[in-house]
């Protein structure tokens, strides 16, 4: 029983190693809801829905009148636009240049603008006197300091966009920002690339942090080691074959989806606490006799759980019911890690007990009946903690990295 228990975990931790870590903000919406399906459309045949904003500041008024500066706009434009993803950027750059082109009768050019700073600044007044002055006020500020270049995306996806806002936050450290002049990402790509940045990186040190806390906890309510890692095993199991599952059906975990593992640990690890303690007191009472201690604790205890299980996974299901794909997945997610948990603790609990009772006759010595298995059981959730360690290593190659 130990051996498949122990087969099915392994299998399982190496088709989580599949679990996409992503986000995107449009798939909360039901496939057949309408902002859904212009957004994908949009994405499809237009430039996208998305965003990726570079702010430009100076530290004096009239700064950008240069054409120096303005040239590298000009450059910071083009190599935006030879990203992955990014379709078309606009800024102040393309006004001047249409300007430019216009005035000077030029055939088509790509962002030409003048070398001269009297020649800018020129051209600005010659709008604002013949034009509205506003026009120009989501590209550049008045006092002609700061400007906003902003870069069109066609996917929403964090796994898609990450590469280029690492590459293009390479470029403007390394290649634009000057004394005087500095750049800034913004806009909601590159929000997204933040948030979802921290949960890669925390999420599963997280995880294994309240884990920790529980086998700390257990082990002082029952003053035992190996009873304090028994107890956890069941929702440590649960917790990564609900990885498995998310891996296998293409369940990204973000941040609605990520919280489901915190609460399974919280509400998963009550039917294992209250298994050992009712089989450790029946183990007393009838010498060490499983099958004894079984049929005093287990029907009762099992009964309790039960319902217990039946009342979160019912009471977590009807978020199935809502018309957010979001809330659906965590509900179900919750729902299913409640009820395995008691599945799990009901069958692994008693199992791991009748190993290390077995291992007690076989060896002919005394531990408690639960020592002998305690090693491997704090092997196996070290795993846990250690594969999704290898795991972000292995990831940290990323744009950034490239670029550079």
């Amino acid at each position: 029983m130990l051996g498949a228990f122990v087969l099915i975990m392994l299998s399982a931790l190496y088709t989580a190693q599949g679990l996409r870590i992503d986000r995107s903000q449009v798939e909360n919406f039901a496939p057949q809801e309408p902002i859904r399906i212009a957004d994908e459309l949009i994405n499809e045949r237009f430039a996208g829905t998305s965003f990726l904003d570079v702010v430009i500041d100076t530290d004096e008024p009239e700064g950008l009148l240069r054409a120096d500066r303005m040239a590298k706009l000009v450059e910071l434009q083009r190599y935006m636009e030879s990203l992955d993803h990014i379709e078309i950027s606009v800024g102040i750059t393309d006004y001047l240049a249409l300007l430019h082109q216009a005035i000077n009768e030029l055939e088509d050019s790509d962002r030409v603008l003048p070398d001269d700073d009297d020649a800018i600044a020129q051209y600005l007044l010659v709008y604002e006197v013949s034009g509205d002055p506003t026009d120009f006020e989501e590209e550049i500020d008045s006092a002609y300091q700061s400007a906003l270049i902003r870069g069109v995306l066609d996917s929403v996806h964090f796994s898609k966009t990450r590469d280029t806002v690492e590459m293009m936050q390479s470029y403007i450290d390394r290649e634009f920002n000057e004394p005087g002049m500095r750049a800034t990402l913004g806009g909601d790509v590159n929000i997204t690339y933040h948030w979802m940045s921290r949960l890669e990186s925390s999420h599963f040190q997280g995880v294994a942090l309240s884990l920790v806390m529980v086998v700390g906890m257990a082990i002082a309510a029952f003053r035992s080691l190996s009873a304090g890692l028994l107890a956890v095993v069941p929702v440590t199991f649960t917790i990564i074959m609900i990885y498995a599952l998310m891996a296998g059906f293409g369940v990204y975990l973000e941040p609605a989806t990520s919280m489901f593992a915190a609460i399974s640990v919280g509400v998963g690890v009550d039917f294992a606490i209250h298994l050992v303690d009712r089989l450790r007191i029946a183990l007393r009472l009838n010498s060490d006799d499983l099958p004894a201690a079984i049929a005093m604790a287990v029907p009762g205890t099992a009964r309790a759980c039960f319902f217990n299980a039946a009342a979160l996974g019912i009471g977590f299901s009807v978020m199935l019911a809502s018309g957010l794909p979001m809330l659906q997945r965590f509900g179900g997610l919750v729902a299913s890690a409640a009820v395995a948990s008691f599945l799990i603790g009901l069958i692994v609990v008693p199992a791991c007990y009748a190993a290390a009772l077995a291992l007690k006759r076989q060896l002919g010595v005394t531990p408690a009946p639960a020592k002998a298995a305690a090693k491997s059981l704090a092997l196996l959730l070290g795993i846990l903690v250690i594969l999704p360690a290898e795991r972000a290593v292995a990831e940290s190659t990323t744009g950034l990295e490239i670029a550079t």
